[in-house]
């Protein structure tokens, strides 16, 4: 009797024990995977803000890549963000001979992980015109609007590609993002920066930015 005691006795000890490593084991998954979350809570995703480069691209007039596509020789960007969910835009293009180059600004606004085009523009005038928008416009006139086509944007900490239409044609882009945000603007490059400014910024950021 005393031996079937005695068996009884360390049978109880190793079970105790062996819920003890188990609690144990549990314990340290729980930590690893904590720290897991740590590690991954500190890795910051690329922005899209930033100053870029040109680094190729090309222009196509009917959107696809034939002998009316023309390559795009040099471009900057400025990106600046708006709030949670929209990105001002504004950069310089020059494409195949051309010696001067074209401005353009606008905002992208993101939905859903996808990019579209955010207009703001008055029902008094055709939505394609919003750049001649009388600046002392008020809040009822003004309206905004995302269009249904979707931009591509793929971005990381170095690129930024951009496929989009613009105008009659379509942007196909690759810029390099630059790391220093000093870097001298050209001329064409600030009279972009002014039209966005007038054109996006000041009304979004007074009629249409979300707290």
């Amino acid at each position: 009797m005393p031996y079937i005691i005695s068996l009884f006795i360390i049978g109880l000890f190793f079970i105790g024990c062996g819920k003890n490593i188990e609690d144990l084991s549990i314990t340290e998954i729980t930590k690893q995977k904590k720290t897991i979350n740590i590690v991954k809570s500190s890795i910051i995703s690329p922005t899209l803000q930033g100053t870029y480069t040109l680094q190729e691209g090309n222009f196509s007039y009917n959107g696809k890549l034939d002998r009316q596509s023309q390559i795009v020789t040099s471009s900057s960007l400025i990106i600046e963000k708006l709030d949670s969910d929209d990105y001002g835009y504004y950069f310089t293009m020059k494409i195949g001979n051309l010696k001067t180059s074209n401005q353009y600004n606008g905002i992208f606004h993101k939905q859903d992980n996808k990019f579209f085009k955010r207009i703001i523009y008055s029902p008094e005038i055709t939505k394609d015109s919003n750049i001649t928008i009388d600046s002392n416009m008020t809040n009822p006139t003004l309206q905004t609007e995302i269009k249904k086509d979707v931009i591509d944007i793929k971005h990381d900490k170095n690129t930024l590609t951009v496929n989009m239409k613009l105008g009659d044609g379509r942007i196909n882009i690759i810029w390099f993002k630059e790391s220093n945000s000093t870097t001298p603007m050209t001329k064409e490059l600030k009279e972009a920066q002014h039209e966005y400014i007038k054109t996006y910024r000041e009304r979004f950021l007074n009629y249409f930015k979300e707290d």
